[in-house]
Formats: C-alpha cells, sequence, structure tokens
C-alpha cells in the first residue's frame, strides 16, 4: 500500500469497477465460447475414434480424449487466467479478470472463482450467472466469492 492508499498492483488510483465492468452480453458471448471450446475436444475425439474404428464396436471417446479435455480446461479456467487475466473467450471480447481492488489474480482466487464458482452456477440453475447482468458491478455469484471482476479491456498494472 502507497502512502496514497493505492496498491502497487492496482490499475488505476481510482479502481471502479461499475464503470469498467463488462457488459453482461460479452461475458455470455465469452462463456460460450469457453464451453464450445472445452466441449469440442470430446466431440472431436469422438469423431477420430469413430472414423478410426471398425464399426465393429461402438466408438467411444476413450482415456485420451477425456484427458485432452481436461488438459484444455485446466488450461483455459486456470494457467490462462492466472497468468494473463483471461481465458480464451474472454481474450476474444477483450475482457480482463482483476481482483476487486484491481490487481492480478492469485491462484487461489482463480480456483475458488473458476472451479468452486462455476460449479455453483448449474446448482443455482444458472441464477448464479445471470445476476450479473442485473448487478450494479456486473458481478456474478462467483466473482463475489473470489472477489474478482471481469472488465472489458486488458490490463495495466501500476508499479
Amino acid at each position: 500500500m502507497t502512502a496514497s492508499g493505492t496498491t502497487n498492483n492496482s490499475i488505476a488510483g481510482k479502481f471502479d469497477p461499475r464503470v469498467l465492468r463488462a457488459p453482461f452480453p460479452l461475458r455470455i458471448a465469452a462463456a460460450s465460447t469457453d464451453y464450445i471450446l472445452v466441449f469440442s475436444v470430446p466431440l472431436l475425439a469422438l469423431v477420430i475414434s469413430d472414423a478410426l474404428s471398425d464399426r465393429a464396436n461402438p466408438p467411444a471417446v476413450g482415456l485420451w480424449g477425456w484427458l485432452l479435455t481436461m488438459i484444455v480446461f485446466v488450461v483455459n479456467s486456470i494457467a490462462l487466467p492466472l497468468l494473463f487475466g483471461r481465458s480464451v473467450g474472454k481474450w476474444l471480447f477483450g475482457m480482463t479478470i482483476v481482483s476487486d481492488v484491481g490487481g492480478p489474480l492469485s491462484l487461489g482466487r482463480v480456483i475458488v472463482r473458476n472451479v468452486l464458482g462455476y460449479l455453483l452456477i448449474p446448482a443455482t440453475l444458472g441464477v448464479g450467472f445471470f445476476i450479473a447482468g442485473i448487478s450494479s458491478k456486473g458481478r456474478a455469484l462467483h466473482d463475489l466469492i473470489a472477489k474478482t471482476v471481469v472488465v472489458r479491456g486488458s490490463k495495466q498494472y501500476i508499479n
């Protein structure tokens, strides 16, 4: 914390998530892109398995397909947000995930937000995600739990 009351890792001295928040339609587009990316892997594995099968045995995704799916999920949901503050979907639509004070994400915040928090979306029948559309700060349930904000633009930390 500096003498002016800002942290060294904040985006700006006056971080206001209400001003910088990403529009809800863009968040839907980014989430849809991420889901399509992850779910296309087992589908592609099934297509390849079907093409290589002898037709006597029904095709299956197989261990390699599920392993590759998990790798894509971990890279897109944990590694990319931790390193760059964004998943593939958020990158395509120009958004970044930051802490609620505008700083970079820690591994703990990424795991709470993108693993535990994402489990709450189906558990709440989608309400946990859709509250971002009506919240003045544009934060979904997983953002509130992990103390994160999705902002439009890329992060530029002040040292």
